[in-house]
């Protein structure tokens, strides 16, 4: 079969699975099959204008890059409005400022814009030289920057209460690389020419939302498909682009408690190959490598595979991090093609609507939430290898649900390379 037609098969899949479901969890729940109950009503108005606002050192712990304390400020529903703003500066493992506004409205629950910006003069990022999932532990090296940037400008247009938007989003990314260590710390390679590397790519995203609630969903299901131009940035590099499909599925447990399942796919298709000629790759790097130092030449001969993988098969979303697979660092599993599949259960000890004020932060809060969940992935270079090898991470952990639209998250994630904690204020999805 073609791939026109693998993709129109799976396409068909998700929209099937999509509305199965929700003749299911209808039925089960005595809801009668009329027009009018087709689509669950939502719970409450999908954009708040509650105010909320911190003023907080918030300590973080992300798999892959490290921890410590970010100083934040944020302000939420500002003036009666969706509209959110943050300011924070990073200290620890990053160094740094972030800033952003999120749901500036231009035409009033219809569309709006958000501008995001990080700067850090501090980073060292675990990395995982080899592709696929045949990776260990400590096969991992430290990459120091002292520059990475982002920035990311978006526009969102929304109908039928969040039920159906576009997003289409802008990014750029730069990076400057001035040291490589092995995973004990020790130094590989200063580089005394630092590596510079600058990426853009633009992303549309088209999201079905048929659940009670946009922000915190308790039934229903919600189908996102988007698409990632990742176009080169050197005549050395690939023309790719990265097509997702994200389906999530909320199957209510008694009054207020949530079974929510994900399957999250991501597949590369490239469109013209970058340079795979060793010597063009090996004086990119200019790690300096010098005769006999084996770690050296191990860490560059690693390094030059997963350039060539990369511009021949292209990159597709990784797995790894608070979102999808919690117990490994983030983006430690790489591939040309990626499939996730993962179970929450949201048992909410109460529904509220609680305002408080504590000072430095004020809020309102709507739940306290205990979550068991499980979930597993893989990747490969070919879409046939899928599955040979997967990896899987199960926990819990407890949330705090908030009207601002902020999920606070202290979770514990297990694998078989041991435990990773997790805290982050967000839905892993």
């Amino acid at each position: 079969m073609n791939d026109v037609g693998l993709k129109f098969q799976r396409f068909h899949f998700f929209i099937i699975c999509f509305f199965v479901f929700m003749s299911l969890s209808y039925n089960a729940y005595s809801f009668s099959l009329n027009t009018d109950n087709l689509i669950p009503e939502r719970r409450k108005d999908q954009f708040p204008s509650e105010s909320a606002w911190y003023l907080i050192p918030f300590p973080y712990n992300y798999p892959g890059i490290g921890s410590g304390i970010a100083w934040m400020a944020n302000a939420s529903n500002v003036l009666d409005t969706p509209t959110d703003a943050t300011l924070a500066y990073v200290t620890g493992d990053v160094g740094g400022t972030l800033y952003s506004v999120k749901e500036f409205h231009l035409i009033p629950k219809t569309i709006f814009i958000g501008y995001e910006a990080m700067n850090l003069d501090k980073l060292a990022l675990q990395n995982y030289d080899q592709r696929g999932m045949d990776t260990n532990k400590d096969d991992f090296t430290i990459i120091e920057s002292n520059k990475y940037s982002t920035q990311e400008a978006n526009i969102t247009f929304s109908f039928w209460e969040r039920r159906l938007e576009l997003n289409i989003s802008h990014q750029t990314d730069s990076i400057k690389m001035i040291r490589i260590r092995d995973s004990d710390g020790d130094v590989i390679s200063d580089l005394t020419d630092p590596y510079k590397s600058s990426t853009s790519r633009t992303t549309g995203t088209l999201a079905f939302d048929l659940t009670d609630d946009w922000q915190d969903p308790r039934k229903g299901a919600r189908l996102e498909l988007s698409r990632r131009d990742s176009p080169r940035d050197t005549s050395d590099d690939p023309n790719f682009f990265v097509m997702n499909y994200n389906l999530k599925l909320y199957y209510p447990i008694g009054k207020i408690s949530t079974l929510a399942f994900n399957y999250f796919r991501s597949d590369a298709h490239v469109t013209s190959k970058g340079t795979t000629d060793r010597n063009t790759i090996i004086g990119n790097l200019d790690l300096d490598c010098t005769a006999g130092d084996t770690e050296c030449e191990t860490t560059q001969e690693d390094l030059i595979q997963r350039f060539i993988n990369q511009n021949t098969n292209g990159s597709s979303a990784s797995l790894g991090g608070p979102d999808r697979l919690r117990s490994y660092g983030d983006g430690r599993f790489k591939g040309a093609h990626m499939e996730f599949l993962a179970v929450e259960m949201r048992w909410n000890l109460r529904e509220e609507f609680t305002p408080f004020n504590y000072f430095i932060w004020k809020d309102t809060r709507t739940g306290i939430q205990v979550a068991f969940f499980a979930e597993t992935g893989t990747v490969s270079e070919t879409t046939g290898d899928l599955w040979k090898r997967s990896r899987a991470s199960y926990g819990a952990g407890l949330r705090m649900v908030t009207g601002s639209g902020f999920v606070y998250r202290l979770e514990i994630a297990a694998g078989d390379e041991g435990i990773e904690p997790v805290l982050l204020f967000y839905y892993p999805w």
